[in-house]
């Protein structure tokens, strides 16, 4: 806790499969989490700002939890943007406690441009959209 940004952490590393990031961290510089093969579940930090260039690059990313308005803006505007990142994506669980029905048809409307996406399911505090492979 306390880490506000990270830099260059994870760059091929064969082991991990699961990314939780810290809480306090507000900017993933870039290039700082790429090449992780075996990664496949990541969940990033509901203050989260920025997400830089690079990231995610050659790791197969299946689920992805998203809390916070800040990290649901950064990070769906990031997966729409490098959509060839996230060629394994099946799942973003989204926690958004204050979302509306309205919101939830806009993450939709977005996330169909780039993705094939089955449906979005509200679950209390959490959204879970489910994209085809």
């Amino acid at each position: 806790e306390g880490v506000k940004i990270i830099e260059d952490i994870l760059v091929g590393c064969e082991e991990i499969t699961s990314i939780t990031l810290p809480e306090s961290l507000e900017e993933i510089a870039n290039s700082t989490i790429t090449y992780c093969s075996k990664v496949e579940s990541l969940r990033l930090p509901s203050n989260l700002k920025k997400i830089g260039d690079w990231n995610f690059h050659g790791c197969n990313i299946k689920n992805l939890q998203l809390s916070g308005d800040s990290t649901i803006n950064v990070a769906l505007k990031y997966v729409l943007d490098n959509p060839e990142y996230w060629e394994s994506l099946e799942t973003i669980a989204l926690e958004y406690p204050n979302d509306t029905d309205e919101n939830k048809k806009d993450y939709e409307k977005k996330l169909k441009k780039n993705q094939k996406v089955k449906h979005i399911h509200l679950c209390h505090i959490f959204y879970s959209v489910f994209v085809n492979v």
